[in-house]
């Protein structure tokens, strides 16, 4: 074993005699000599727990070790990049009711986790109301939220496990039942993070809604994935079975099975069926999971597949050593595991050359109009210059890659300085908190200087849990107050992009939606899927079984340099071109000679009667429409991204046509799209309309009394 290695032993052989037969081996153990056991141990001394030869250990798990000396850390909590070389074939888990997640609370979390490797983390009982996603440093964050009750529960992926844009999840119960699926190269990971309603006559049929809606969350899950389930459940399991290993807990007063629930079979009746096995249940020594005035309960679950559960899975951790743990009152235990897993995330590498930074890089130089800048782009004028046009009549992939090759948008010159989960005032802060907490647990004797020590301690701790909400609100505001101050540096540069897209910081005009496409029978669906639905969706929409027959005309090029030089010009900067080109500002730069290539390339079409095939094709965003579901794709608005040089050649078009047509377009009451109209015109139709209609109803009525009175007049 690790520990049994990381400790000195010898031999005791005081006698020289020579011995015959066998004889056992005495040892006698010294002192731990192994500095990386050392540091393990004083790691789960500060932070609850640790990662140590693949194994997630305690305080209690290290042997032979004398406790550390009372002193406080002076540094900040070391940040952990890699995995240690024990755990790169699995993955870590833990699982936590925290009974409120307030702004200081999630601050220090965030700052206790900079410590731990842990990669996949539920919370429930956030008490949060919104459902969204957002991303930290380290962790992807989807939390599912619930207006009516204290619920809320949030799942945390770390970013090593994969991308933002591998994640897609579901909410089957807002607040009680969160979905995650974090899709992989081999294999995808699922992730129930459950929170069941407290046990209550007014609660059973939302309970048997619960356990039903979680079945029919699993039968979704593909059984080549890796399904982890984890949550407070609110229910005890009081019998044992080869699932679920003691149907007892070690209390203070003995063995305990806990308060029993009348629906608990239907929570063994789901582990059996979908052949899970409860983690958190095969050590004899675990005691609660929640633990109150009243008594205590097992009623939070880590549970996983049965091929995935071996021993070390099984090796729950109980961190009641926690920094952050309440000392009294209600409370949950977390737990901690590590689950067998030979996983390979997908790649983070974007598979397009022009990623959001490099657009935003090449924006800000061309309004800047940087030396470096101008340079580099008379280069590139001068390559494209010197460049034969004929050998991309066909394709101008080659054309493309060549200008992507000498554009290096480098460094950025005004970068916003990008703020951190924590201040340096935070981080104080909660190192001191950590260390009053370490010393009042340690006290364990009852002498009267201990009782003090421990007095001491406890109110200090009180002092700067405080400070760190006092610290979180100070923080908060700091933040709002620097973006207000970029929003008026923004404006005084007139810089309406950069001013606008803080203001949708502070006040978003709509909720961020991920698309989270759903299959015919509700089940999530992967990248690879979600774009099959797509494809098969708009197929059906668009196609057309009766295809008309034309004769192809003669082609000829009816444009000219100059005006493909006003309309490189005229490309908006702020517009995006499809992710593989070069974006608009670059164009724009380099127009005089970009005018003159396609003008020889346009010649070279004629000649060879063809053109580039990228001018047929185009990239497909598809944007949510406001106020609707996310996951069914009529949903969805589509949005086609061009070339940027047949952007411009139908923009050319596009004018030349509405010139043509538009005296015609004039007769009709359209109002769309149409130069010189606007919905005012619409507006103002309807009201004449309304009008004449009234006053023929006036003239009617005029005429029906004046019939009657013998004196008539034809209606004009």
């Amino acid at each position: 074993m690790a520990n049994m290695r990381a400790v000195h032993t010898h031999h005791n052989d005081h006698s020289t005699a020579k011995t015959h037969g066998f004889q056992p081996k005495i040892q006698s153990i010294s002192k731990v000599v192994k500095r990386s056991y050392k540091r393990a141990y004083h790691r789960a001394i500060t932070y609850g727990c640790t990662q140590y030869h693949g194994r997630t250990m305690t305080p209690q798990d290290f042997h032979q070790m004398t406790p550390s000396s009372p002193k406080q850390v002076a540094s900040a909590p070391k940040q952990t990049h890699g995995r240690s070389p024990g755990t790169k074939q699995r993955v870590s888990v833990l699982t936590w009711n925290i009974g409120g997640l307030t702004s200081s609370f999630y601050t220090c979390f965030q700052e206790w986790l900079k410590t731990s490797r842990i990669d996949i983390i539920h919370l429930q009982e956030t008490h949060w109301h919104f459902s969204s996603e957002w991303q930290t440093n380290e962790y992807n964050c989807i939390h599912s939220g619930c207006s009516t009750s204290r619920a809320g529960i949030l799942t945390m992926v770390s970013k090593r496990l994969g991308h933002s844009d591998n994640i897609t999840w579901q909410e089957p119960i807002p607040g009680r039942i969160l979905h995650v699926r974090v899709k992989g190269q081999l294999q995808s990971i699922d992730l129930l993070n459950l929170y069941q309603y407290v046990y209550r006559p007014s609660h059973l049929n939302d309970r048997d809604g619960f356990w039903t809606t979680m079945q029919s969350t699993l039968d979704q899950v593909p059984a080549r994935n890796i399904c982890i389930v984890m949550g407070d459940l609110n229910t005890s399991l009081p019998t044992t079975s080869s699932k679920v290993g003691f149907a007892d807990y070690l209390s203070e007063t003995g063995r305990c099975t806990g308060p029993k629930h009348k629906d608990w079979r239907k929570w063994l009746h789901i582990i059996d069926h979908y052949d899970m096995t409860v983690l958190n249940s095969w050590s004899g020594q675990h005691g609660p999971t929640f633990i109150s005035e009243h008594g205590s309960s097992r009623i939070d679950y880590l549970c996983c597949r049965g091929v995935h559960s071996d021993i070390l899975a099984k090796d729950v951790k109980q961190l009641l050593h926690h920094p952050m743990l309440s000392n009294s009152g209600c409370r949950h235990i977390p737990l901690t595991t590590t689950v067998i897993s030979r996983w390979m995330p997908c790649p983070k590498q974007s598979p397009y050359f022009w990623t959001p930074s490099k657009k935003r890089q090449v924006m800000d130089h061309y309004k800047m109009q940087h030396p470096q800048w101008l340079q580099q782009m008379e280069a590139v004028a001068d390559k494209i210059h010197t460049l034969p046009m004929d050998p991309f009549v066909h394709d101008l992939t080659g054309f493309h890659q060549i200008v992507n090759s000498m554009v290096d948008p480098g460094i950025r010159t005004q970068d916003v300085p990008s703020q951190t989960s924590c201040r340096p005032q935070t981080n104080t802060v909660f190192k001191d908190f950590l260390f009053h907490s370490n010393m009042m647990k340690k006290s364990t004797k009852a002498t009267l200087h201990q009782v003090f020590q421990s007095w001491m301690h406890s109110a200090k701790r009180q002092v700067l849990k405080r400070q760190m909400d006092k610290v979180t609100r100070m923080n908060k505001k700091m933040k709002k107050q620097e973006l207000f101050q970029q929003a008026h540096e923004a404006s005084q540069a007139h810089d309406t992009r950069r001013f606008f897209g803080i203001i949708r910081k502070l006040s978003p005009k709509v909720p961020r939606k991920p698309i989270n496409l759903r299959g015919p029978n509700g089940n999530l669906l992967g990248p690879e899927e979600a774009a099959d639905h797509l494809r098969d969706w708009y197929h059906a929409m668009y196609s057309d079984q009766q295809i008309s027959e034309f004769e192809p005309t003669q082609l000829h090029w009816p444009f000219e340099e100059d005006e493909l030089r006003h309309n490189f010009l005229q490309l908006p900067a702020h517009k995006a071109v499809s992710p593989h080109y070069a974006p608009a500002p670059l164009w724009r730069s380099i127009r005089h000679v970009m005018a003159g290539k396609l003008q020889e390339l346009g010649y070279h079409c004629i000649t060879q009667d063809a053109v580039p095939q990228e001018w047929g094709k185009s990239t497909i965003v598809f944007l949510g429409k406001p106020g609707k579901s996310t996951s069914d794709v009529a949903n969805l608005r589509p949005i086609c991204l061009l070339e940027p040089c047949g952007k411009v050649l139908m923009r050319v078009l596009g004018m030349a046509l509405r010139d043509q047509v538009s005296m015609e377009l004039h007769k009709w009451p359209l109002f769309a799209y149409q130069p010189g109209r606007s919905t005012h015109d619409a507006i103002r139709r309807v009201l004449g309309h309304c009008g004449e209609v009234k006053q023929l109803q006036f003239m009617l009525q005029h005429r029906i009394h004046q019939t009657a009175a013998g004196a008539y007049q034809p209606l004009q």
